[in-house]
């Protein structure tokens, strides 16, 4: 500091803490290589909360040129032309009309103009801040005093671009004349830094906001520590808290203040440890118990010893509530999954083909037999029980399910290590995953082996006689279109038999119904012994029979059977202890000789039986065409 200034010096800077003024003083300074250098600072004091002052935040420039360039204009006018061009501020000087009387190269640097171009211009040219009356107003404002005025405004460039400049001006005397000399620094990137720092600050409060994580310092010679806007929010404290160690103490949850003190000195002052902990605290501003994480890392000093804490603090509430609703949602599902009846499961495919059970409820054992750890532990153990008639249809449904994503439902049939057939119903569905990701299928499988009796049985009763077991017309006509759609391809014959009992209603009048049912259970099984598996004998009314014979030679071999039929029923019975006797006659028609078709066949069939009835029964009739 040059001793001709320290007293001015000292008086700015009470008159600052006084009068809460801004501290602008003008001041020389003496380099260490003794140059004086001329200097200019703004600053404003930082008060703590009672209010008394403790640092100063400002800025110095060096104005060295901006002096020599004030002095050369009043002693020498070709120094202060080399003045004006070299210097590294931009210096214009304008009349009381705003135009440019002078300009030095970095002016015109900076404006992007040539210094022809800006001799004689208005400031109107440049300046984007102001309009043109309020630079008129200005400009005379400025030339009515004779302080030096410092102020940021926008320059335009000749390139249409903007800039921020700060500008320092002064009125002066020149050859009798006022005249505004103006020095200005380009400060585009000091205001870009100071809004990405302002942008930062804010960007840091909102993340902190956000994400609900306070910062803090802790001094550990003293106790004190600082927090951050968010920190306070998450304790529910104001600036009047007690920020020490007691305070500290007082925001822990009473069954967690114990715990949290001895961590702190034994483990993370005592072993150097950083601080990493989950606990609780009650917030002062209501009461409310709040979980949060702690995290921390201490500094040390230049002796190696710990000198504070710093880390930060995030309100974990609501995690720690979704954990716990997790873990009881977990807990039911599982309570769910062992009373169902089902086998739940995960299955994960694997880009490489890895493909495995993640998770399987215990039904495993009742359904497939095998403990769902061992399928877990082994995939393979689950599709080594597909029936072996099953597995290529099961891996095709499993690959073409998982190429489309619309979900699996199938159902086939396993054997169980215990050697039981059973069969299951399984249903899944794939969770969304990114591409080239392991897919997760999600899904029950359900022993309808019960139900596959059942249903079995259904679609028997639908085409078998309750009786007889025999098949009913429906199935007989099913067949029998089968067979002509075949005897067609293949230029084969079939016959199709129309039988009547003889003498069965007497059996039903002199024994009763009961005796006449297990009558008719015993023809079906004669007859069904007298043909071919490949044969079909049907009950199509109450002693009403047809017999389908498939592929027969000629009318030899159907007459043959229908001879053994015959031959077989006119042989006593022995009905529930009665001995019981009967007959029937046969009518015969041949595919293609008498029709091709069901409606024909029948027709003929049925004419030949009625005329074998009333030639004297137990009979066998062939049609014979007309």
């Amino acid at each position: 500091m040059h001793p001709d200034d320290r007293q001015t010096l000292k008086a700015a800077l009470t008159r600052a803490a006084e009068q809460d003024v801004p501290y602008e003083p003008e001041y020389r300074a003496v380099w260490p290589d003794g140059s004086i250098h001329h200097l200019t600072a703004r600053g404003e004091l930082v008060r703590d909360d009672k209010g008394r002052p403790v640092r100063m935040n400002g800025i110095i420039w060096d104005i060295t040129v901006r002096k020599q360039a004030e002095g050369a204009l009043a002693r020498d006018g070709r120094r202060n032309t080399l003045l004006l061009q070299n210097g590294s501020d931009g210096i214009h000087i304008l009349d009381s009309e705003g135009n440019a009387l002078d300009v030095n190269i970095a002016f015109c640097k900076v404006l992007g103009y040539k210094r022809e171009e800006l001799i004689g211009a208005n400031v109107v040219l440049w300046d984007a801040h102001l309009s043109p009356d309020e630079l008129k107003q200005k400009l005379q404002e400025q030339l009515d005093t004779r302080d030096i005025l410092t102020f940021e405004t926008r320059h335009r460039r000749k390139d249409g671009s903007l800039c921020d400049v700060e500008v320092t001006g002064q009125a002066l005397e020149l050859n009798g004349e006022r005249v505004l000399f103006f020095s200005s620094r380009d400060i585009t990137e000091r205001n870009h830094a100071k809004k990405v720092l302002k942008e930062s600050e804010f960007f840091l409060r909102e993340s902190q906001r956000i994400a609900s994580i306070g910062s803090y310092k802790l001094d550990v010679m003293s106790g004190l520590w600082k927090s951050s806007e968010e920190l306070d929010r998450i304790f529910g404290i104001g600036k009047d808290f007690s920020r020490n160690v007691q305070g500290w103490q007082d925001l822990a949850h009473p069954q967690d203040a114990e715990m949290m003190g001895q961590y702190l000195s034994e483990e993370v002052l005592g072993k150097r440890k950083p601080f990493n902990k989950e606990y609780r605290i009650v917030r002062k501003s209501d009461g409310e118990t709040r979980w949060v994480s702690g995290m921390g890392e201490l500094a040390y000093g230049p002796d190696g010893k710990v000198v504070s804490l710093i880390g930060t603090i995030q309100d974990i509430t609501e995690r720690k509530r979704s954990e716990e609703s997790l873990r009881k949602s977990s807990e039911r599902f599982e309570r769910m999954a062992e009373t169902v009846p089902t086998v739940l499961y995960d299955y994960v495919l694997n880009p490489d083909g890895s493909n495995r059970f993640t998770y399987m409820n215990h039904r495993s054992k009742e359904i497939f037999g095998v403990d769902a750890e061992e399928i877990i532990a082994d995939s393979n153990k689950f599709w080594s029980l597909v029936h072996e008639d099953d597995r290529q249809l099961v891996r095709d449904e499993d690959n073409r399910a998982n190429k489309t994503g619309i979900g699996l439902v199938i159902e086939h049939r396993i054997v169980t290590p215990q050697g039981e057939l059973k069969w299951l119903h399984t249903e899944s569905k794939p969770s969304s995953t990114a591409t080239g990701e392991p897919s997760t299928w999600s899904g029950f499988i359900l022993d309808i082996t019960e139900r596959k009796a059942a249903q079995e049985g259904i679609e028997h009763l639908a085409q078998h006689d309750i009786l007889t077991g025999l098949a009913n017309r429906a199935l007989f006509s099913d067949r029998l279109q089968n067979a002509l759609s075949s005897a067609l391809r293949d230029r084969c014959s079939l016959a199709l038999m129309s039988i009547d009992l003889d003498m069965f209603k007497p059996v039903n009048d002199q024994f009763g119904h009961p005796v006449g049912d297990l009558l008719l259970k015993e023809v079906a099984q004669r007859m069904v012994a007298c043909v071919r598996d490949s044969d079909t004998v049907a009950r199509i009314g109450g002693d009403e029979f047809v017999v389908l014979l498939r592929n027969v030679a000629g009318e030899n071999e159907a007459l043959t059977v229908a001879e053994k039929i015959r031959a077989s029923l006119e042989q006593p019975f022995v009905v529930a202890g009665h001995s019981v006797r009967i007959s029937c006659c046969v009518g015969i028609a041949l595919y293609p000789q008498h029709g091709e078709d069901e409606l024909s066949l029948s027709k003929h069939a049925d004419f030949s039986m009625y005329h074998a009835k009333g030639n004297g029964r137990n009979q066998v009739r062939l049609h014979q065409a007309h």
